[in-house]
């Protein structure tokens, strides 16, 4: 037989309710900013990898055919599409050449965002490029005169 104390009720006061409610949302306001920053961390070295995978792609395929391959950004605000191009008359991949439709594109055109949500391509603006010019707003990706990675 369960005896019961008089004028006790088996619950909990609304003070303590309140104490364990404020102790949750403290943990969450701490948590949830540093999540959020670890999320966008692993958004952006996911994108850095699958770019390197991407490049050396391009590499073990043009080494199978015996050609030149590239990477074309093509400026796409506020992002750059990048296609992998072959070169369709042995002198290098060139713009002049994928215009006139003479190297041809093996993959459509894509944005890292489309795969890696909030995570675009670039240059920060006055980090110098590869051919050590300071980087433009609009111009993140240039390797000398060209956008072609080959």
């Amino acid at each position: 037989m369960v005896r019961r104390l008089r004028g006790l009720s088996p619950g909990y006061t609304i003070l303590e309710l309140l104490f364990t409610i404020a102790i949750a949302g403290t943990l969450a306001a701490i948590a949830v900013p540093q999540g959020l920053r670890t999320l966008d961390d692993f958004r952006t070295r996911s994108a850095a990898r699958y770019l390197a995978q991407r490049l050396g792609d391009a590499r073990l395929s043009a080494i199978k055919r015996s050609t030149a391959l590239g990477l074309r950004f093509e400026p796409s605000l506020p992002d750059y599409r990048i296609t992998t191009v072959v070169d369709g008359n042995r002198n290098g991949v060139r713009t002049a050449d994928i215009v006139a439709g003479v190297d041809r594109t093996l993959t459509e055109p894509e944005m890292l965002a489309a795969n890696f949500t909030g995570v675009t391509f670039g240059i920060v603006e006055g980090v110098p490029d590869a051919d050590g010019q300071p980087a433009g707003g609009t111009d993140g990706v240039r390797v000398g005169v060209a956008r072609l990675l080959t």
